[in-house]
């Protein structure tokens, strides 16, 4: 008996079965990867603590209302980069929080960030891809509540977090 041509046949049924198996695995890994490359760079847990403690000082020298009226009225991202206090005392507060914390850009939004619907925030972010990207990134709560906000900053080392706010009504 010839078993030449058994042993051919059985190797290449061998090789597709590893292959079958391998492919999805290698797929897998891959997905696995990215998100973890993605998670790494979004919502660290020093980026919250950071975003927390100004979001504390936000609450006690500031009015949270008046930012939430704007964002309601214009429909847009706020940039508070800049916030004034009218207070010396509490504008070198906040700017030296910022200044520690390494905070490039914060921005104070709705919860649910529609950049599909709004061309006011499609404007602001256009040029900053990496912002828009991390906006996308952001679950989407699907009720509809008038009372959650967020705070989202982005850090010197190219890293995202952002910490849900309320009014205080």
């Amino acid at each position: 008996m010839n078993n030449k041509g058994f042993v051919f046949v059985e190797s290449i049924v061998v090789s597709v079965c590893i292959l079958v198996i391998t492919i999805p695995l290698y797929i897998l890994t891959l997905n696995t990867l990215s998100s973890f490359k993605v998670r790494s760079s979004y919502d660290s847990v020093n980026h919250l603590y950071d975003l927390n403690t100004i979001k504390i000082f936000l609450y006690r020298n500031g009015d949270v209302n008046i930012l939430c009226d704007k964002v309601d009225k214009d429909k847009t991202i706020l940039s508070i980069y800049q916030l004034s206090f009218g207070s010396n005392d509490k504008n070198n507060v906040y700017m030296g929080l910022k200044n520690q914390m390494k905070i490039k850009k914060l921005f104070f939004t709705h919860f649910n960030i529609n950049l599909a619907a709004n061309n006011k925030i499609n404007n602001l972010i256009k040029k900053d891809t990496k912002l828009y990207n991390y906006l996308n990134y952001l679950n989407k709560d699907q009720t509809v509540n008038k009372y959650l906000y967020r705070l989202v900053a982005e850090f010197e080392d190219g890293n995202f977090a952002s910490i849900n706010m309320y009014r205080t009504e």
